[in-house]
């Protein structure tokens, strides 16, 4: 019953499924700093300003940069 009511208001994870070779690769680092610097965030051990600039320095990572390509890809191949 519970299942049921959550299948109602779910949004799916279109990322499931995809596959990039850099996140494979390297995806997990990523994660961690993510993770971590949302929980210092949260914590205010960092201030907000921190995220943006990781966020920043994210969208000048061009290994950060071609895991995104990579999983776009992937992703438009599958809804062909």
């Amino acid at each position: 019953v519970i299942l049921d009511e959550k299948a109602k208001i779910s949004i799916p994870d279109p990322s499931i499924g995809l596959i990039s070779e850099t996140d494979i690769r390297v995806g997990a680092e990523y994660k961690k700093k993510t993770d971590d610097l949302k929980v210092k965030v949260i914590m205010g051990q960092e201030p907000i300003g921190s995220w943006d600039n990781y966020v920043k320095k994210l969208k000048e990572d061009t290994e950060y940069q071609k895991m995104i390509a990579e999983m776009n890809k992937a992703y438009q191949e599958r809804t062909k």
